[in-house]
């Protein structure tokens, strides 16, 4: 049994962008493992392999189609979105070799282990470095494959002076601009509180586009029509 998982070109980025960091998680976790030429990371981790792939992937246009072989009769889930957990390859060798993957937890004490990369303990100097690599990668590669929704950032940048001189302006400072938004093809009411919540819009939305330089783009937006129009800061 298999199965197959479809991605976005962007979501294929992305994973490129994770696993390129993820092997340098090895020097992070204070590990150096032991190979012919040197540190390679990807001799551990297989990253490199995957890295290939979806370069072939991105450049070629394509959609991952990746499928994966069941074990004990279960489908696995892809390799990208399994790795969420660590265990030792034999349990009473916390030492030795671990594995990285997802177990399923029946809820009656039965466990079933879905591996999908090995580390070696013989490839490191110390003794567990390999517990210490593979929890490291574990948490890494989760938060890069993560099916949940990346968290929410600010819609807006933090309280400044010019967010408080925009966000502040009170209506009886509006009246000027609002007239010469009309002029510009603004439809804004003639109410007090609809002029200064559409000069505050049009201001806030200048300062999200160009940061510092806001107050010059908004004068230079009247002024191009208007010429007579005083400046947006009196």
């Amino acid at each position: 049994m298999s199965i197959e998982v479809k991605v976005s070109l962007e979501w294929l980025k992305q994973v490129h962008r994770d696993l390129d960091a993820c092997q340098k998680v090895i020097w992070l976790a204070g590990c150096r493992p032991q190979v012919p030429g040197g540190f390679d990371p990807a001799y551990v981790t297989g990253a490199q392999a995957r890295l290939q792939e979806i370069d072939a992937l991105i450049a070629t246009g394509q959609q991952l189609e990746s499928t994966q072989a069941a074990q004990n009769d279960h489908d696995l889930s892809h390799w990208a979105s399994s790795l969420k957990c660590t265990w030792p390859v034999e349990p009473l060798d916390p030492e030795g070799a671990w594995m990285i993957g997802s177990i399923d937890d029946h809820g009656d004490g039965d466990k079933t282990h879905y591996p999908v990369i090995t580390v070696e303990a013989d490839q490191y100097d110390a003794p567990g470095d390999s517990e210490k690599i593979a929890k490291a990668l574990s948490a890494l590669w989760q938060r890069a494959f993560s099916d949940a929704s990346p968290e929410a950032k600010p819609a807006l940048p933090p309280m400044n002076e010019a967010l408080l001189y925009i966000l502040g302006r009170p209506n009886f400072m509006c009246y000027g601009v609002a007239q010469s938004l009309r002029k510009l093809g603004h439809s804004i009411p003639n109410k007090t509180e609809d002029e200064q919540a559409h000069v505050i819009h049009w201001m806030l939305n200048s300062y999200l586009l160009h940061g510092e330089g806001w107050l010059g783009a908004c004068n230079t937006e009247i002024a191009s029509l208007n010429p007579t129009a005083g400046p947006t800061n009196e």
